[in-house]
């Protein structure tokens, strides 16, 4: 095979494609709560919310720091781009390790312009957290990101 500016070209293509096709498989990946590392009221919690149903990675975005400071204030960030406000039921922050791990639950409706949250926390120590997002058809989507806390902001 001549090596030329075409058939890198095409290979370079052909890469980026099987890339981002396998991208899109595993970021919809369904999430078995049962084999996380995550404390059992969490996880019960988890059920509870979601009424056992399935839980999907992607379609949700929490950004939040992963070396915090100060745990009692944390400052997150929560998204779900591409949808309709009105089609989402509930979208809540769960610190797991947190005494009371439902840290805060946002509503949404046709009138908010999109499904966006801006807030702090306070994180009992290092954990991760959990932005789950219940949409009116029933499915729900989880994000989880891992944190770092130097200086506790609550305690048990």
């Amino acid at each position: 095979m001549n090596t030329t500016r075409r058939n890198i070209l095409v290979g370079g293509v052909t890469a980026v494609v099987i890339g981002l096709s396998g991208y899109s498989f595993f970021r919809n990946a369904p999430i078995d709560i049962t084999k996380q590392s995550w404390p059992e009221k969490t996880k019960r919690l988890l059920k509870s919310l979601t009424k056992n149903r399935n839980i999907t990675s992607g379609s949700i975005q929490l950004d939040i720091a992963h070396f915090i400071e100060n745990g009692a204030q944390a400052n997150f960030k929560v998204t779900m781009p591409g949808y309709d406000p009105s089609s989402i039921k509930a979208l809540h922050i769960i610190a797991s390790k947190n005494p009371v791990p439902l840290s805060v639950s946002f509503f949404f409706g046709s009138a908010s312009g999109a499904i966006m949250a801006q807030s702090r926390l306070r994180l009992a120590t290092s954990q991760p957290v959990l932005a789950l997002g219940i949409m009116q058809d029933g499915s729900c989507f989880l994000d989880s990101k891992p944190t770092d806390v130097h200086i506790k902001g609550c305690t048990p």
